[in-house]
């Protein structure tokens, strides 16, 4: 057998997390649609067409209802009801608030979520933009979670389990994780990549997160009160290709290869060589 490889980092603090594609196709398409809207609301000939392409879409929607219709009358049975295509909003558009997610333990920054909520909702700035949020997750500590935050009257409501990467994720606008314990936030770097807004403590293992314009970083409860009113009253920043490649797995990976120094081992001895590294 040979031997183990051994790798130091010669950058500590070096971020080697990636996200999964789904979650980077997902902050490319609000991208796209933020990138849209904002065309057809500074040109009315981009929003005429946009108007156009969904009549269009609609008309021919309903033509291939109507031949069926017809075909069905043809063979005798009754038609079926050809009722109007109900309006809905663009799926790419942000439609709920905060939320967090993660394992239900103390230790996992719950701590800190229930005093930030209820600091922020008693507070002179907070009580006229209060703070509701979804809790997923599941975990030993849930009950004691839940009857504490039943205790308080705080308006969190937790919801069990759930995929951050399933379609009810994505139209929150903002991620809370106020957890100090996570060396790497997979879930922050996940709502990083969908385009959403974080809200964060300033802490070491945030400050890759906070080079992004979407990340809100706090230090006292009036910082995070500014940052909830903020996120809350606008719209994140369209996720860049810049800030898409960041959070990508190949970047990390970069990170890992340009931070690593491989051990003496790996570094003399049989194939070592120069030409062996060709």
């Amino acid at each position: 057998m040979g031997n183990p490889l051994h790798v130091t980092l010669s950058k500590p603090g070096t971020v080697l997390h990636g996200v999964s594609p789904v979650f980077l196709e997902v902050g490319r398409r609000k991208a796209t649609a933020a990138a849209l809207a904002a065309a057809a609301a500074s040109d009315p000939d981009v929003a005429a067409a946009s108007a156009v392409g969904r009549a269009v879409n609609r008309v021919i929607t309903s033509l291939g209802t109507r031949h069926a219709a017809a075909a069905v009358v043809a063979g005798g049975a009754n038609p079926p009801s050809l009722a109007p295509e109900a309006v809905t909003p663009s799926r790419e558009g942000f439609t709920k608030g905060c939320y967090f997610l993660g394992k239900v333990v103390w230790g996992k920054g719950f701590h800190e979520l229930l005093r930030r909520v209820e600091e922020h909702n008693t507070s002179g700035d907070g009580r006229d933009c209060p703070l509701q949020m979804d809790v997923y997750g599941d975990g030993e500590d849930l009950h004691a979670v839940t009857k504490q935050a039943r205790d308080k009257a705080l308006p969190l409501q937790f919801r069990g389990r759930a995929d951050h990467a399933s379609d009810q994720m994505h139209g929150y606008k903002v991620f809370i994780n106020p957890s100090l314990s996570d060396v790497v936030a997979t879930t922050t770097a996940e709502a990083l990549a969908m385009g959403k807004f974080v809200i964060v403590a300033e802490h070491p293992s945030n400050a890759f997160f906070s080079t992004f314009p979407n990340c809100l970083t706090y230090t006292t409860p009036a910082e995070f009160t500014t940052a909830v009113r903020l996120a809350l009253g606008s719209d994140p920043a369209p996720l860049s290709r810049r800030d898409r490649y960041r959070l990508s797995w190949e970047a990390a990976t970069d990170r890992f290869l340009d931070a690593a120094e491989l051990g003496e081992e790996q570094t003399r001895g049989a194939g070592s060589a120069p030409a062996d590294r060709v």
